[in-house]
C-alpha cells in the first residue's frame, strides 16, 4: 500500500462511475470536479480500529482465513464520511438525478481515498486490501458480530440487523498485515471473479 495521491482519487472517481478510458465528456469531468469539492466541505471523516494477533471466533472460517494467511497480525476497521453526505445523495436523488449518480460514485471514491491513506500513515505500509464481509462468498450477516469488537457509537455508525450500516457512506473491513510486501493475486478470495485481471490488470497496480 502506499500514499495515494489526488489524480489517484480522479482515477478512483471514473472507475467508480464505470469509465474505462480517458474519453470523458464534459459533463463527467466537471460533475467529478463539483462533487469532490461538495465532499470536501460537507464530509466528516472518521475511521477507528483494532488489532489482533489471534482469529477471532467469527472469522475461524472461509473466505476469512484464507484472506488472513501468512499474516502475522490484523485489524479490523470501519471508517464513514459523516451523515451529511447521505443527506446530500438523499436532496439530489429528488432534483438532479444524473448528478446523484455522479456524487454518489465520487463519495464511494472519497471514502476509499481517505481510508488508503489513513492506514498508510497510521497503520503502515505492509497491509492488505479491505476485505469486507459480503467479499468472496463471505456474509454480510458477519457484520452484526464483527461490529462488537469496535466502538462504532464512537464514530456514529449504526449496523442493522440486515447488515445496513448508516451512514451509508461507511465501510467495515478487515485488513491485514504483512500482506503488502509480497502482494499477488495469488492470496486474494476474489482472484477467480476479478473484473481486472480479465482485462490483464491488478486492482493494486
Amino acid at each position: 500500500m502506499s500514499l495515494k495521491s489526488y489524480s489517484d482519487l480522479i482515477k478512483l472517481c471514473y472507475t467508480y462511475i464505470g469509465y474505462k478510458d480517458d474519453n470523458k465528456d464534459l459533463y463527467i469531468e466537471e460533475s467529478v470536479k463539483k462533487s469532490l469539492k461538495e465532499l470536501e466541505q460537507i464530509a466528516a471523516f472518521k475511521y477507528i480500529y483494532a488489532e489482533y494477533s489471534e482469529i477471532i471466533p467469527i472469522l475461524n472460517k472461509e473466505p476469512y482465513l484464507k484472506f488472513l494467511s501468512n499474516s502475522n497480525s490484523y485489524y479490523l476497521v470501519a471508517t464513514t464520511l459523516g451523515v451529511m453526505v447521505d443527506k446530500r445523495i438523499s436532496v439530489l436523488s429528488k432534483i438532479d438525478m444524473p448528478y446523484m449518480v455522479i456524487f454518489n460514485s465520487c463519495a464511494a471514491a472519497y471514502l476509499e481515498y481517505l481510508a488508503d491513506n489513513y492506514e498508510y500513515e497510521n497503520l503502515g505500509d505492509d497491509l492488505s486490501y479491505r476485505f469486507c464481509p459480503g467479499y468472496g462468498g463471505s456474509s454480510v450477516a458477519d457484520l452484526l458480530e464483527l461490529s462488537k469488537y469496535l466502538k462504532l457509537e464512537k464514530i456514529g455508525i449504526q449496523i442493522f440487523d440486515s447488515g445496513m450500516m448508516l451512514p451509508e457512506k461507511s465501510m467495515f473491513g478487515i485488513v491485514a498485515k504483512n500482506k503488502n510486501k509480497n502482494k499477488t493475486c495469488d492470496s486474494c478470495v476474489l482472484e477467480k471473479k476479478c473484473k481486472y485481471q480479465k482485462e490483464g490488470k491488478t486492482c493494486y497496480s
